[in-house]
């Protein structure tokens, strides 16, 4: 498939959006699950996202995936709206909690969810 200037257009803003969320391109490559060369080809318009991936680079990016299709820069992290009672006192909670406290529950959390990719994988490969 030929590519134009919109597939510049997309890689710059995933830059631009990978930059001001301060991840590494391995480190989004990981987080979405492709190879770092698949980020520098999206980046340098040599490949484009597909509209799913877009959907998981702007979650992991903590944007709008529109900031990365639409012709509005992207804007770095935003402030999606909490409409869920449940996040919203989870909101709460990690707000009274002590920095370090916080720090303490994203190391636990961050090891809890790579136990359960790992169990979801050996699930799907069973």
């Amino acid at each position: 498939m030929r590519r134009g200037s919109g597939d510049k257009v997309v890689g710059d803003r995933i830059r631009q959006a990978r930059k001001a969320a301060g991840l590494t391109q391995a480190q989004l490559a990981e987080r979405v699950r492709v190879s770092e060369g698949i980020v520098q080809m999206w980046e340098n318009a040599r490949r484009t996202p597909s509209l799913p991936m877009v959907q998981a680079i702007a979650l992991e990016l903590m944007i709008d995936p529109a900031k990365l299709l639409n012709d509005e820069p992207p804007e770095g992290r935003y402030a999606a709206p909490v409409s869920d009672p449940k996040e919203l006192t989870l909101l709460r909670q990690w707000r009274r909690l002590t920095p370090r406290a916080q720090d303490n529950l994203l190391e636990l959390l961050g090891v809890t969810i790579e136990i359960a990719r790992e169990v979801e994988l050996q699930e799907c490969t069973r």
